[in-house]
């Protein structure tokens, strides 16, 4: 059962390295597990730089007012860093800018979990 879940987690590996397109995964607590050829390039960093970087917690921390810079030093991250979170995030959320992001966080709860 052990090899099983490995082996899958390898062949799943694979194929997101092989996709042309950038794809970063993460897991089910928003923190990136591994990103692809594509999106290293596009992001500038390495996997392993990357690994454990919090989606969700860039948004939360835009939602409730910080700005990058501060959040870039909150979580020992680089302002390119949340950048790019927040781009990558808002897109695959489908949220247009900040009141959106604002809107959103307000549902997940964010703002009165700070």
């Amino acid at each position: 059962m052990e090899q099983d879940t490995s082996d899958e987690q390898a062949w799943l590996e694979a194929t997101l390295r092989s996709l042309s397109d950038a794809v970063i995964a993460t897991d089910a607590h928003g923190r990136i597990r591994c990103l692809n050829r594509e999106a290293t390039r596009l992001t500038g960093w390495e996997e392993a730089e990357a690994r454990g970087l919090p989606y969700s917690e860039v948004l939360r921390l835009v939602a409730v007012g910080y700005s990058n810079k501060e959040i870039a030093a909150r979580l020992t991250i680089s302002i390119k860093t949340v950048e790019v979170h927040k781009a990558n995030a808002m897109r695959k959320l489908g949220l247009s800018g900040r009141v959106d992001l604002i809107r959103y966080g307000v549902l997940q709860g964010w703002l009165f979990d700070t």
